[in-house]
């Protein structure tokens, strides 16, 4: 008898137990974050629609969320995990960008751009940029990396196509030839701030 009523006992405790931990755990909405924001041309600052915005936390490489702008280009997506992240804004005709963010508990992170437009090419039909971008935009790295190396052989001073073949290069795993090309491309464009933040993070 006394065997039953310790079980019975030795239950109630676990359950007790059970429901404080519970309640010391924060409701998933709480530590839960949300990002929101518009995207929007550089030059026009109108709204862009339809940018393939790309979350990817810097912890689990392969955790990825994956968003696209509406028609007045905003963006918004809540119930994403706490930590860190890299963004990446991709879109034809225009330069992709990237940026990180930080999320803590209950964050609501505004994640606004300005997406510069890749410029027409030239009549000579030197300037190969716009189709490194779409090489690049389409995840075809290794033709980056040939389509930028042959505009580089017509066009050596571009910091943009430096910039996109170092980028094709460190996305192959490549990283001592990126760094070469992210340190050109800064040498030829001091202020180029995507050059500097992807050299930084090599």
């Amino acid at each position: 008898m006394n065997e039953v009523i310790m079980k019975k006992n030795t239950r109630l405790v676990l359950l007790l137990l059970l429901v404080a931990v519970i309640g010391a755990v924060p409701a998933w909405g709480d530590v839960m974050n949300c990002v929101k924001g518009t995207i929007s041309d550089q030059k026009t600052n109108l709204p862009i629609a339809d940018v393939r915005i790309t979350l990817i936390s810097t912890r689990v490489q392969t955790f990825r969320i994956e968003l696209q702008s509406g028609n007045d280009g905003s963006i918004y997506k809540n119930g994403i995990p706490t930590g860190s992240y890299e963004i990446r804004f991709e879109k034809e005709g225009y330069f992709p960008t990237r940026s990180t963010i930080r999320l803590t508990i209950g964050d609501s992170y505004d994640i606004s751009v300005k997406l510069e437009p890749v410029p027409n090419q030239n009549p000579g039909g030197t300037d190969l940029l716009r189709t490194v971008v779409e090489l690049v935009n389409s995840g075809k790295l290794a033709e980056g990396v040939k389509k930028a190396g042959e505009a580089l052989e017509k066009e050596p001073a571009n910091a943009m196509l430096h910039y996109y073949r170092g980028y094709c290069l460190e996305k192959s795993d490549t990283a001592a030839s990126a760094i070469a090309d992210y340190g050109r491309a800064i040498e030829l464009k001091p202020d180029f701030a995507l050059a500097l933040t992807s050299l930084g993070k090599l």
